[in-house]
């Protein structure tokens, strides 16, 4: 991959790096106050106060929390371990899930354990030789051919480079940082920004670890270079707050995260622990309202830990922080990210922890941690209603590879039986940059869905989607899919398609469903979903169960793990061009919504809540639907 910079951007760069200071610390904190962060002496008084002396013992779990625990107390002791740990330290150990590895500790230790009266020039070139050869294995990947720009892969090794340019002195310094920026500007934020602040991978994937490296590297930058990349990104889209309110829109009310893609276990399929650190970093840089109200709203969710996990600690004393109160501000409860790229929308009555919030998904292929599921949704309501089956355990286990990711395991519709009856299957993400994902996507038959339609009125929103991309062309000659959501919690859900074999609409559940004629009920604790077919007019859903069942053989998940939601039944109804549903999340002892099939003009329409909703003719574009 080429990386380039204006001539012109390049002398800022050098002109603003010339002005640093070279002292150290310089990570993340400064020994002097500074306008942008804390400042040393700021941080040890803190130190002092609960619930932050409470925690100081936590720092020394990782090399560079002993370096930060030794500033904050003068534990030559903690100072000392760090020096030995740094010194056992291989640069060749790459970097793990949760602390990020040799790339962040290295530079980070390195820059806060500067000073100490034993961490001499025989020591210092030891520690910068291995901090050299994590950096260089991170613009070799950078530049090469690896993973796409979207893999969480790509803003890892951004910090890694990032961190370097940030802690070292001198010419090789400003080399790591000028490439930290080109890429920055050149290559991740064009790429980020076309998705409008979404993630391509497995929620758990694209949040905790594709968004906390990207803030380490831009706060490396800021309080190092004095380079603001949140001001930049502010000036050319804005993603960076995109991504606070893609934060927020898609954590369903309990702080768990949609389960479309690989969503692994753990402290990173929810909001409990990894994200709040990242929340901090990007809402401090971009001043964005959201920022600071979604901070407030996970640590009010998860007090004893106040949303941070041990293993990213360089934060805590650093972006750690009471927010002042956002007064009246909300985000907005519908949103729509990535329409030509991703195509994923959010939808919610509110958020509270009784709220319902509806995800949907119909946008084109990025990585091999994505799932064969365009056109599908999720709902939840005290728990996953209508959910994505099954669970992510070994990426090439008989679960993911027959089930998980197979459309057969998502709210959508199969063709035919459901091992070859699904979306195509593809298996690519060598995407270096936006250029290069448009190229292939051309040539490679990448493209997968378009949301043709985003429309809002009085009490409702709506969506709608071209999948005719997303199937075997000698299946499916035509398939839009549409969604209408109700400000009340209802979502009306609109099929029509011309193919070869006959297609079957699914909805996965957990509990067995109940079926009465038409209408069919999954009750799960305190909330229920009810369902009701209005097309085809004939139909007859059906319960199909209990398991990961693909043509009657059962794929069980290989490790469910926590925060599993592997699902048990599914309802289907069979049809042939148009199927048209109304699912209601509801208390458990509420009564449903009278929905009634209505015609005019030759056009399908629901009549609810004293409204009436007409779809296009079939053959016709979508648009949004006339309401009466």
């Amino acid at each position: 991959m080429r990386v380039s910079l204006p001539a012109a951007a390049a002398l800022l760069f050098l002109s603003t790096a010339a002005l640093a200071d070279p002292a150290h610390p310089r990570v993340f904190l400064r020994a002097e106050a500074w306008a942008d962060g804390p400042s040393l002496p700021e941080i040890r008084k803190k130190a002092k106060l609960r619930p932050w002396s409470d925690r100081l013992g936590e720092l020394k779990e990782t090399t560079h929390g002993k370096a930060l625990h030794w500033r904050l107390t003068g534990d030559e002791a903690s100072a000392q371990a760090c020096l030995d740990a740094l010194k056992g330290m291989s640069a060749d150990e790459g970097y793990g899930l949760s602390a990020l590895g040799p790339v962040l500790e290295l530079p980070v230790a390195y820059d806060w354990l500067s000073g100490w009266k034993k961490f001499g020039v025989a020591e210092r070139k030891m520690v910068e030789e291995k901090i050299v050869k994590t950096a260089d294995s991170c613009v070799e990947f950078l530049k090469g051919n690896g993973d796409s720009v979207w893999h969480t892969s790509a803003p890892r090794s951004l910090m890694g480079v990032a961190l370097a340019g940030a802690a070292l002195d001198g010419a090789k310094g400003a080399e790591y940082a000028k490439f930290a920026r080109e890429y920055f500007e050149t290559v991740y934020a064009p790429a980020m920004a076309a998705l409008d602040g979404g993630a391509v991978a497995g929620m758990s994937y694209g949040v905790a670890e594709g968004f906390q490296p990207l803030g380490y590297a831009l706060w490396a930058m800021k309080s190092a270079q004095g380079y603001d990349g949140f001001g930049w990104a502010k000036e050319r889209g804005n993603w960076l707050e995109g991504r606070l309110e893609y934060m927020a829109l898609l954590a369903a009310p309990d702080g768990t995260w949609p389960r479309w893609g690989d969503c692994v276990g753990g402290s990173r399929a929810s909001m409990k622990e990894e994200v709040r650190c990242t929340v901090d970093m990007l809402a401090l840089g971009t001043g964005a309202p959201v920022g600071a109200w979604l901070s407030r709203r996970i640590a009010a969710a998860f007090p004893g830990n106040a949303g941070y996990h041990a293993c990213v600690l360089p934060d805590l004393f650093v972006f750690g922080r009471e927010w002042a109160d956002p007064g009246a501000y909300e985000p907005p409860r519908t949103r729509l990210f990535g329409r030509a790229t991703i195509g994923q929308a959010a939808f919610r009555t509110g958020w509270d922890d009784a709220a319902t919030a509806v995800f949907f998904k119909a946008g084109d292929y990025f990585d091999n941690h994505g799932h064969f599921d365009q056109g599908s949704f999720t709902i939840y309501r005290r728990g996953w209603l209508a959910l994505d089956s099954g669970s992510y355990g070994g990426f090439n286990a008989p679960h993911r590879m027959e089930y998980l990711r197979k459309t057969v395991a998502h709210n959508a519709i199969v063709m035919g039986k459901d091992a070859d009856g699904g979306q195509r299957i593809v298996n690519r993400q060598d995407f270096q940059d936006l250029g290069d994902w448009e190229k292939k996507k051309r040539s490679n038959q990448l493209e997968t869905g378009d949301i043709v339609g985003w429309e809002s009125g009085e009490g409702w929103t709506w969506v709608a989607a071209d999948l005719r991309a997303a199937y075997d062309p000698k299946l499916v000659g035509w398939f839009w899919r549409e969604l209408v959501w109700l400000d009340s919690g209802v979502l009306i859900v609109y099929d029509r398609l011309v193919t070869k074999s006959p297609p079957r609409w699914l909805l996965h559940v957990t509990p067995e469903p109940s079926i009465d004629g038409k209408t069919f009920t999954a009750t799960l604790g305190e909330s229920k979903l009810w369902g009701k077919t209005l097309l085809p007019e004939n139909a007859a859903p059906r319960a199909v169960g209990p398991g990961c069942l693909v043509d009657g053989k059962d794929f069980p998940p290989d490790a469910p793990g926590s925060y599993s939601v592997p699902g048990a039944w599914r309802i289907e109804v069979s049809g042939l061009h148009e199927f048209l549903h109304v699912l209601a999340p509801l208390d458990a002892k509420t009564d449903p919504p009278e929905a009634v099939l209505v015609r005019e003009g030759g056009r399908a329409g629901v009549e609810i809540e004293g409204k009436k909703f007409f779809f296009q003719a079939r053959g016709d574009v979508p648009k949004a639907p006339a309401s009466k």
